[in-house]
């Protein structure tokens, strides 16, 4: 919940734990290897063990995390581990270990808050942010690799949609109502409709072949 309380319930819909981290989360926590990882915007990262809520982990950033939390299989230090990559209210993207939250590595490309998830496309890492651009960066180091953007205006970043793609292509709704296909390794635009009045959510069939799109008029 936003005033920090995170709850555990089996699926019969009893209450096996409850956290409270006396902070405020706004953005989504995700779980993997027994771990569940949330950020707040009080700038802590925390970590909780899965099967009873007691805290792992704990480190403090500085500044409000914002953005959804993803996962990535990394090596690290000459090992193979998982990162928690996250954006933060000022753009920045961080990147940590997920069992010692020791930080792999950092990005400052974006100038704006990161909202949505970051996605992991082929050893990048890709998201949106307010300042109006898609940015992709390498997973090992984190520097960019390009930015993209069709339109600077603040009220038209691609920021608050989750991209799907395939094996060529990003594709990512924006508040202009327009669909763009950008090439994933030159971040070049190779398509760009309005047709279909989209909104800021899209998915893709498990064969790749379709997108799907919602409407501002109602229409799937």
């Amino acid at each position: 919940t936003k005033r920090g309380f995170i709850y555990c319930y089996d699926l019969s819909g009893n209450l096996l734990w409850r956290h409270h981290s006396e902070s405020t989360i706004i953005s989504r926590p995700n779980v993997t290897s027994g771990l569940l990882i949330y950020g707040t915007l009080e700038g802590e990262l925390i970590s909780l063990d899965i099967a009873d809520g007691s805290i792992e982990q704990s480190i403090g950033i500085g500044e409000p995390i914002t953005s959804q939390i993803s996962f990535a299989p990394i090596r690290f230090r000459g090992e193979q581990t998982t990162a928690v990559i996250f954006g933060t209210a000022s753009g920045k993207v961080y990147c940590y270990d997920i069992f010692y939250f020791f930080q792999i590595w950092e990005n400052n490309s974006a100038t704006a808050m990161i909202e949505s998830r970051p996605i992991i496309v082929k050893n990048r890492v890709i998201f949106g942010s307010w300042d109006g651009f898609l940015y992709c960066l390498s997973i090992e180091d984190g520097k960019l690799n390009w930015r993209w953007s069709e339109n600077r205006n603040f009220y038209f970043s691609p920021a608050a949609s989750i991209p799907v793609f395939d094996e060529d292509n990003i594709y990512v709704p924006t508040p202009d109502k327009f669909v763009s296909a950008i090439d994933i390794f030159l971040g070049k635009t190779v398509w760009r409709k309005d047709d279909f009045s989209a909104w800021e959510s899209i998915g893709i069939s498990q064969d790749k072949k379709n997108i799907f799109i919602k409407s501002h008029e109602n229409n799937f």
